[in-house]
This record gives C-alpha cells, structure tokens and sequence, in this order.
C-alpha cells in the first residue's frame, strides 16, 4: 500500500507496487508470505528541503515480517531506487518467514548485490539494457569480476555494479528453476542471518557450477545472442489502439440518426450489437487489431486479447450482461498494462532530466 498528498499519485503507486510484487515473485520463483496486513507501506512525503532520501523500518505484524518505506521529495530518479527498496523489502521478509519462529531475534542481513539483482530483473528492459551494455565492457576486458559483484566495496560505479548484479542474479535464475538458487539463498540468510561470497559459491557448487568465474564468462559470451525483449510496444502501439475503440460512423458511409450517434463508444456497442453495418466495422477492427498485435510485447497483445474478446462478442451479439463482462474484463487489461509501463517512464523521464541537467552544467 502507498500513502501520501496526491492521491492519483498514491492510486499509480500503488497499482505499480502491486504489480512490482508479482513481477518478483514470476522472477525469482519465490512465494511470498501470507498476509492480512500489506508487507510493504510506503509514504511519500515532501519538504521544502530540496533533499531527497528514504527510510526504511520494519516491525512484525500477524507473525508476519513488514516494512514501512518513507520516500521524501520522490522524483523520477528515484525509480531504481524505490524498486531495489521493495526488493530488499520482499527478500528480507521471505527468508524470515522461512525460520519458522525459530531464531526471531537474529537480524538478517540482505545482502545489497541480491537486492539490486532481483530489482533489475523485474522488467525484461531493464535486462536488455544491462545485457547489452555490460557485453560492451566484457568485449573491452572492462568487465566486474565475479568475487567483486559480491563485495560491498569493488570501486566500481554504482550504476555499473548495479547493472552487473542483475545480470549476475540473471544468470543465477538461467540456471532453472529446478536448482532454486535464490530460495537457496533465502533459505541460507534464514539460517545465517547473512550471505557471503563462500555461501554464493557452494550454492553454485550445488547447481553443478565448479568454476564460477569460467562460468560467469561463459554467461557474458552468450550475452550476444540472448533476446530480452521480443517485439517492443510503443506509445504509438497504444494511442493506436485507443483510437481503434472508438467509431465514428460517417467515416465508414453510414448515416447517423437517433440511434446512432456520430461518435461510437465500446459502451454504446452493447446495445448497438444488432445493427449490421456496425458489425462489418467491427470485423474489420477485430482483423486490425490482431495483426498490430504480432510481434509486440506479450502485454500488449493480451490486451488486444481481452478487447477482441469483447469485439467477437458483439460481433456474435452475445448477451448483454456476458459483454459487459468482456468490457470491464478488457478494460481492467488496460489499466493494469498502463501501471506496469509506469516504471519504464519514470526511468525515460530521469534519463532526460539527466541528460538535460548535463547538458546545462557543460555551458
């Protein structure tokens, strides 16, 4: 859950959390604890200050391990950040929901690399990115070692490190999910309280990784052929399909009267369902839709899915109540498909004000 000011600020945030929390849990195959109470809340204050910082406090509630983030003076630079937070968050409270009751009052120390790690492997741009530039430094002999991905000091860049570890947890989950490497980890952070570099190595050791740093080469090597992320939608992928939801008869020769406004709405074919002209439209944008769909993003063409859905059955002119269904169905499709593109421009908008900024102080 998600407190602050802006309340549509707060209803985004919220949704992307959300959504952040199922996209962990795909990722890492990890199950998150059952829970009454939310396992992360998260306050977005502001303050005259220009600082910007987050806090982070946790407590038990229910037996169950929950954080409470302050976020002050939130920007969109702040992204990575706040999704490494929910990582650690989420991590922490998994392997602490694994002692059982047993040892509560020993601290467990998440370890920054698998924090950041998981969070850059929450959305498949973010590993495309990572994939292709950290290839250009491995070409280059550039490449952060496989002991210094671990280590809290490697002087490297952060936004470098940051990078690096998420390919690392990346290949530790290409190695299957048979292996569990990251429950294995949990389960050792449960059992330690901490996770070093020699507990990495006999988890890999388990996998049937004997040489991690000729492993982790060979994984760069195949960076090069890796695909990320298959068929992109872009904003005008979108605003396209927006457009395809609304009819405007005239456009297609037919005669508007008291029945048929000039401006037809997805509501509105529910009780135009009968009208044939109507339904040759609709066939038309049914076929028009599901070839944009080819070759994007899984996303979108489930989107396109759940509208068509509601398309083929005004076509076959289904019961009122069965479409209404399809629409509120299709219509949820699309607000969930635009809160998980929110991080994604977020991060687009901290590159601009980042190149802007630079770009200012170099005058």
């Amino acid at each position: 859950m998600a407190s602050g000011r802006d309340r549509i600020m707060v209803y985004d945030f919220v949704r992307w959390i959300e959504d952040l929390g199922e996209r962990y849990v795909s990722a890492t195959g990890l199950q998150l604890p059952k829970s009454r109470t939310p396992l992360v809340r998260i306050h977005f204050l502001e303050d005259a200050e220009p600082s910007q910082k987050m806090e982070l406090g946790a407590r038990i509630e229910e037996g169950v391990l929950t954080h409470s983030v302050s976020v002050l003076n939130y920007s969109a630079e702040d992204a990575e950040g706040l999704m490494e937070m929910v990582s650690f968050c989420l991590t922490s409270t998994v392997a602490w929901s694994m002692r059982n009751g047993q040892d509560e009052g020993q601290a467990i120390q998440v370890p920054e690399w698998l924090t950041q790690g998981i969070a850059q492997n929450l959305y498949p741009g973010l590993r495309k990115r990572n994939s292709e530039k950290l290839l250009a430094r491995w070409k280059s002999g550039k490449m952060v070692p496989f002991q210094d991905v671990l280590a809290d000091d490697s002087g490297v860049s952060d936004e470098v490190l940051r990078m690096t570890r998420g390919l690392f947890v990346g290949w530790m989950l290409s190695l299957g999910r048979d292996e569990a490497l990251l429950e294995g980890a949990c389960r050792s952070l449960a059992r330690l309280g901490e996770l070093d570099s020699e507990d990495v190595e006999e988890l890999l050791a388990q996998a049937g990784v004997a040489d991690p740093d000729y492993a982790w080469d060979v994984w760069m090597l195949r960076q090069g052929r890796t695909v990320y992320l298959p068929g992109g939608t872009s904003i005008k992928d979108l605003d396209w399909l927006k457009g395809q939801l609304l009819i405007y008869p005239a456009d297609y020769g037919i005669s508007v009267n008291s029945d048929l406004p000039d401006k037809i709405t997805l509501v509105d074919l529910i009780r135009l369902k009968r009208n044939r002209d109507i339904r040759e439209v609709l066939k038309a944008r049914f076929v028009a839709m599901h070839l944009r769909a080819a070759g994007k993003s899984e996303d979108f063409r489930e989107l396109v899915k759940a509208y068509c859905k509601f398309l083929g059955g005004v076509i076959d002119q289904k019961m009122d109540w069965r479409l209404r269904g399809y629409l509120e169905d299709a219509e949820k499709e699309l607000r969930d498909f635009e809160i998980r593109t929110l991080g994604a421009q977020l991060r687009e908008k901290s590159a601009i004000e980042r190149d802007r900024k630079d770009y200012e102080e170099s005058k």
